[in-house]
């Protein structure tokens, strides 16, 4: 496979399990610097754009928009090599009023200020018509601490029965997704299960 991702955020727990499973399926792997590299350079001629930059939540009302500006106009600008973005979503914009069982046609009803600006971080994808997967999710779990609220107060209740074993490697298997949904160019409607888009 002759593919070159460029992951954002390469250094956070899902930019780095990204940037490995891509590498173990093939793909040219491009790592970003936001303090010393360009990022439409970086940008140029790259087949998928894996958006994992993720701010601290007191940070994203100012940061999540911007963001989401810059990886929809350098999308935009390299259409000519179907640039596809790749979205880490997760389950803010259905609201606390959500059912325990979520599909495709969930409406996005947040009225918290984090919901709706994921819903809003979606909406601007959508609108721009940069090809975008949003690889939807809940609470990552990591089998390296990064020192977060989730980390210290509920993972480690998680390692003590088979709940805990069983989703100790759910981010990596979400990355692993990731690398798969990239390969995956033709499925009908807007969404797309793993068992769809998976070759084997």
């Amino acid at each position: 496979m002759d593919k070159t991702v460029l992951i954002l955020g390469d250094n956070g727990r899902f930019g780095r399990h990204a940037a490995r499973a891509f590498s173990e399926r093939g793909w040219e792997v491009r790592q970003f610097d936001r303090v010393s590299e360009n990022l439409w350079d970086a940008a140029w001629g790259a087949d998928v754009i894996v958006n994992a930059w993720n701010p601290l939540y007191p940070d994203w009302v100012e940061q999540v928009p911007k963001l989401t500006k810059q990886v929809i106009e350098v999308a935009e600008a390299t259409k000519a090599t179907k640039a596809t973005v790749i979205v880490p979503g997760n389950v803010h914009n259905f609201g606390t009023d959500a059912p325990d069982i979520f599909d495709a046609n969930m409406p996005h009803n947040a009225t918290n200020p984090l919901g709706r600006i994921r819903t809003e971080m979606e909406a601007a994808y959508r609108d721009s018509g940069v090809r975008t997967i949003i690889l939807r999710a809940g609470d990552f779990i990591d089998t390296q601490a990064s020192g977060n609220w989730f980390d210290k107060v509920i993972t480690p209740k998680l390692d003590k029965g088979p709940f805990g074993q069983a989703q100790e490697n759910e981010l990596a298997g979400v990355a692993y997704c990731a690398s798969v949904l990239a390969g995956c160019t033709t499925f009908a409607g807007n969404t797309v299960s793993v068992e769809q888009a998976a070759p084997d």
